[in-house]
């Protein structure tokens, strides 16, 4: 009932003073004060019922509304904590480069790159995918490539990095490898391009990461497969 549009209209609108029936799971009816469900009503606005099931479930993700609902004083709301946890992890992450890393370049990359890369590896360690959008021509590829540079130096990473470029990329432009040597010169980077190149891989020790395109994915996707990558990254992933 607490999605109910009009219902939460209808409790904005009504005096602090007033109280409002709420049926408990077990049937019993529950007077809560209206002053209380008003603390709550920018988070049952994030909630949407499924009109099959009458399963209610979140419309949107708003980490602010959920502390705000959690900490609301003298309200309890049951459930995990693990979103919250999540949410925190996410916006107080520590905006620097792996020290590592920060002693592998041979140039240093700006700040909001480095915010960018480690923006990546918070949400990796936390099992989700990235995407960077950041304008054209500030820094995108070398952020993609502290990444990955990244994830190879933490002590569960048995595997080479996969980034799959478009053809032209790997063969006329070659900014990613040009981007590598400039500022990260000690990355041990693998040109694929055919079933000869793929079968060497498992036999390059130390390998940081396999370039290769999307075409070669394609027409070797079993091998591609076959192998359990650290981190896929996807160039012009639009």
């Amino acid at each position: 009932a607490l999605t109910n549009k009009r219902l939460l209209a209808d409790i904005a609108r009504a005096d602090d003073k007033q109280s409002f029936p709420v049926l408990s799971p077990e049937g019993y009816e529950i007077r809560v004060p209206v002053v209380r469900l008003k603390r709550l009503l920018p988070f049952f606005l994030t909630i949407t019922t499924d009109t099959v099931t009458g399963v209610a479930k979140l419309r949107r993700i708003d980490f602010g509304v959920l502390e705000d609902a959690r900490n609301s004083e003298n309200d309890v709301i049951d459930g995990s904590t693990g979103l919250l946890d999540i949410a925190r992890q996410l916006s107080d992450f520590v905006p620097m480069l792996p020290l590592h890393t920060r002693n592998s370049l041979s140039l240093q990359a700006r700040e909001y790159q480095e915010y960018g890369a480690a923006g990546c590896d918070v949400r990796r360690r936390l099992g989700f995918g990235a995407i960077i959008g950041d304008e054209y021509a500030v820094g995108t590829t070398l952020q993609t490539i502290l990444t990955l540079f990244n994830a190879t130096h933490e002590p569960q990473a048995t595997q080479p990095c996969c980034l799959i470029v478009v053809t032209k990329t790997l063969f006329f432009e070659g900014r990613w490898q040009e981007d590598v040597q400039k500022f990260l010169p000690g990355m041990r980077l693998a040109e694929v391009y055919g079933a000869k190149q793929i079968a060497r891989i498992q036999t390059l020790a130390g390998l940081h990461a396999v370039l290769t395109t999307y075409d070669t994915v394609v027409d070797q996707i079993d091998a591609f497969q076959s192998i359990t990558w650290n981190v896929i990254a996807c160039d012009e992933g639009h």
